[in-house]
């Protein structure tokens, strides 16, 4: 199926993100961070392309596509698909990972060239905390999934291959499909990350 996203409004695209979670306590979470005014704010504004600098951008595009502006969360979106592809591990792990894929996405844009003294992981994690409370409520094991993922869980609960494997999944796809604003890191990424390459659907 191809799902064609040109001329789509911003709004309509996060719609569209959110909706291919089906798990309901994931959906839940995820409606509920690109609601807020934080992540809004990322999500809707004005839409980059390959030659700006100071924003997300797709490595090695087209002259072709690069002339159509693309949006914050068309590029996390395709991180978060990649995320998926590359995880050795069944269908709710994979659901998971394009979750915390395209929350971990949104942390480097978070107080961008603001003044703050929160760290963006601070601000990321109170975005992301009630929902996450609710969603180890109702449904503990997804909830463990995502923080392991999100490289949030406690130490002793780190092995040497499920949870390591879960975290490199969604720092190798945000270091292929997504480049930091200048100055910026993505969370906990490899230093030993591939050279990027397109990621296009």
């Amino acid at each position: 199926m191809v799902e064609l996203t040109i001329g789509t409004d911003p709004q309509t695209l996060v719609s569209q993100a959110v909706a291919k979670v089906r798990h309901p306590g994931l959906n839940r979470l995820l409606a509920s961070f690109m609601q807020e005014p934080e992540i809004r704010e990322v999500m809707l504004c004005m839409p980059t392309s390959s030659s700006d600098s100071d924003a997300l951008s797709a490595p090695r595009e087209s002259p072709s596509r690069s002339t159509a502006p693309i949006w914050t969360i068309q590029r996390l979106r395709r991180a978060a698909e990649l995320a998926q592809y590359l995880c050795a591990f069944g269908c709710e792990e994979r659901e998971v990972l394009y979750v915390a894929t395209l929350l971990q996405g949104c942390q480097p844009l978070l107080n961008h060239g603001l003044q703050s003294t929160a760290s963006q992981q601070d601000v990321l994690r109170t975005l992301v905390r009630k929902s996450l409370q609710q969603l180890e409520e109702r449904y503990p094991r997804q909830a463990w999934l995502l923080r392991q993922a999100m490289g949030w869980g406690l130490e002793d609960e780190v092995d040497d291959f499920y949870v390591p494997r879960l975290q490199q999944s969604v720092q190798r796809s945000l270091s292929l499909v997504v480049e930091p604003p200048t100055g910026l890191k993505l969370p906990d990424s490899s230093s030993g990350a591939a050279n990027p390459c397109e990621f296009w659907h």
